[in-house]
């Protein structure tokens, strides 16, 4: 039995209580509150031109892809550079607005000053990557309801960042700056004033690789250059020619108060160790990562106030797990790498809209994640070298739904991501004394169930709305980002060990959707099925073109489950569920004489959560605007004629789509 509950948990059965939660909640749901009465709220003006500033913090990665070990001497290898730091800045934009659906354009700059400089071999080779500024032009779709606003928001961005490396034994550098990238993301906001707003954001940015090749001698193959920035944010507006009177505020305090609860759910986490002068993996300044798809469940509590329908909250959560892996491999020598996440702990605002029996909301903060990483040479020529990290700091940020069963007892769905903050420390017996890095991230989407201990007898209202109920479909068209890695354990096939050989690629993907839609009042709770078909995917050569690793993606699709709040014609929800990722991914070595060494993969179970808002069009007509993230569950293959070490495979999706929704 407890063998049959551990593959359980490594494979499908971590994403099946997303979806069974919520369907599980649905007889209760239609149930309650059939009879209330049914007040129409009035809306605060958001139209019109506006500006403000913002802060908060960054977290940054940049990485070069040397596709030949000009520059590193790692075939293949990506080595990253991480840091998580503060910002502050400007907004400005202009909103349209009917009723409780608002539409708008905005335009930010942010000033930063993220970014690291690696002495890799000796100081022979380096990596360095600077950070001063980034910025976007974005839309936004946002539902209104009183003085609070609930958006999405997507476009094109600009990142100042120049990001070097090079050899300086052979005199060989590249470098690049000025990157372009794609950007996504949700927020909530709400008028203190009529000409006065407070904001809570979260965006990430998705850098436009680069290919660069280096001008000097023996430089023939190109590096790659990439990065992305997950972005939490809080700022103030003011809105231009709407006076000062005070915004009308009703009472809706069926969500304030202090509340209590349970959530279960699943985690996708990836840590890494770069080892900056290989003393004690070997691989000098590349990060070796360990991949985990596990279950979670914890306890969170928190306590809320009401501005009118502007919820303003701080949470606090611990989730219990089991992530991580143990890995001996081979490079020069034997090494041994292993992570364990035993706990997650956060503290973190709320801000989110709420209407009647339901609440959308965005949230972020600080959180320590209790893990321990440790790295060591094992070998025969080993000295015992060791460095090992325990208990991340991290940003963390996201969004979820919650609707109200009772007056007192609440479901919800939300979707996590944290940032580890990065460590370093010197292996105290290592020769050269160089530093060693150890960082991470964490994909989480939960559902759980909360007790408010104020809301006896507290009458739920219900705010005007469209009719979502029912069976529909649709069409939908978008980007997607993929991130792929395949790690050769013991270096049978790409002839070094433990180290992730990464592809990336950038495209657009089409599909089809289709779901039903219970409701009650100005909660909704559905299942939905999709498949998008796309053409993503990247095939490099390594090592003299005698190695090679390709992927393709040709596409991918869920059965999720979906809580979300609808306001007038408008509706913002969060999903989450279980994936289908048809993704064809095979590596080789052709230089072998006798015969040629592949190992390839194909098909991948996933993670998958996301948020989108969607507006009613006519009665039977609805666009949408949704973003969602893949999870790979990873994969082990043996290469047939390379012996009885494993390959791993694993990867991520991140698509930003807008679709067509007709209601039967």
């Amino acid at each position: 039995m407890l063998n049959l509950l551990n593959t359980c948990a490594r494979n499908t059965c971590a994403r099946i209580v997303l979806s069974t939660a919520f369907l599980a909640a649905s007889s209760l749901v239609v149930q309650a509150g059939d009879d209330l009465p049914a007040p129409v709220y009035p809306v605060a003006t958001w139209s019109g031109f506006y500006a403000g500033v913002h802060a908060g913090a960054v977290d940054s990665q940049t990485r070069i892809r040397d596709e030949d070990y000009t520059l590193f001497d790692t075939d293949g290898a990506t080595a990253v550079t991480n840091d998580l730091t503060g910002l502050t800045g400007i907004h400005g934009g202009y909103n349209w607005q009917d009723g409780h659906k608002v539409f708008g354009i905005e335009a930010d700059y942010t000033w930063t000053s993220a970014g690291r400089t690696r002495l890799l071999r000796g100081a022979g080779q380096n990596l360095s990557s600077d950070l001063s500024g980034f910025g976007s032009i974005r839309g936004r779709a946002g539902v209104a309801v009183d003085n609070a606003l609930l958006y999405l928001t997507g476009g094109i961005g600009y990142v100042d960042a120049d990001v070097g490396g090079g050899d300086d034994f052979d005199d060989q550098f590249v470098s690049e700056s000025d990157f372009r990238s794609f950007v996504a993301g949700a927020g909530a906001e709400f008028k203190l004033r009529s000409n006065l707003s407070l904001r809570l954001e979260y965006m990430h940015h998705l850098f436009n690789e680069k290919t660069v090749f280096c001008e000097y001698r023996d430089c023939v193959y190109p590096a790659v250059f990439g990065g992305s920035l997950g972005v939490l944010r809080a700022g103030l507006t003011y809105h231009f020619g709407q006076g000062a009177e005070e915004v009308v505020q009703q009472g809706n305090d069926v969500w304030s108060g202090f509340y209590g609860g349970l959530h279960a759910g699943a985690v996708d986490t990836v840590t890494g160790v770069q080892d900056e002068d290989g003393d004690v993996l070997d691989i000098e300044g590349i990060p070796v990562h360990t991949n985990g798809l596990d279950v979670a469940a914890g306890i969170h509590g928190g306590y809320n106030w009401l501005f009118g329908s502007a919820l303003v909250g701080v949470e606090a959560d611990y989730s219990w797990t089991n992530s991580g892996f143990s890995r001996i491999f081979y490079d020069r020598e034997e090494s041994y790498l292993s992570s364990q996440i035993d706990g997650i702990a956060s503290v973190r605002a709320r801000l989110g809209l709420a209407a009647g029996n339901a609440l959308a909301y965005v949230t972020g903060g600080g959180a320590l994640i209790n893990a321990q990483i440790q790295a060591s040479a094992i070998g025969l020529n080993s000295t015992g070298d060791n460095v090992s990290f325990d208990n991340f700091a991290a940003l963390v940020m996201g969004a979820g739904a919650e609707i109200k069963i009772t007056p007192n007892l609440s479901l919800r769905g939300e979707y996590l991501y944290y940032a580890f903050d990065e460590q370093s420390t010197v292996c105290p017996g290592c020769r050269y004394q160089q530093p060693q890095f150890a960082d991470g991230q964490i994909h989480s989407f939960r559902a759980g169930l909360s007790y408010y201990l104020n809301a006896n007898g507290t009458e739920m209202p219900q705010v005007a709305v469209a009719d979502w109920a029912g069976f529909y479909g649709g069409l939908h068209a978008g980007l997607v980002d993929s991130t792929t890695g395949m790690r050769d354990e013991h270096g049978t096939v790409f002839g070094y060990g433990g180290n992730t050989v990464f592809t990336t690629s950038r495209d657009i993907g089409g599909g089809v959707y289709a779901g039903y839609h219970y409701q009650m009042q100005n909660a909704v709770i559905g299942v939905e099925a999709d498949y998008t078909f796309t053409n993503s995917g990247d095939s490099r050569n390594i090592d003299n073109i005698s190695q090679f690793v390709s992927s393709q993606i040709e596409g991918f699709g869920s059965v999720r489950g979906k809580i979300g709040l609808a306001v007038g014609d408008a509706m913002f929800y969060t999903t989450g569920g279980i994936g289908f990722v048809q993704a064809d991914m095979s590596g080789a070595d052709e230089y072998r004489t006798d015969t040629t060494q592949t190992v390839s993969f194909s098909g991948f179970t996933a993670l998958v959560a996301g948020a989108g808002t969607e507006f009613k069009l006519k009665e039977d007509l609805s666009i949408r605007a949704e973003y969602l993230y893949y999870g790979f569950d990873e994969q082990s293959d043996l290469c047939t004629v390379c012996g009885v070490d494993p390959t791993y495979a694993d990867g991520q999706l991140h698509t930003f789509r807008v679709g067509l929704t007709k209601f039967f």
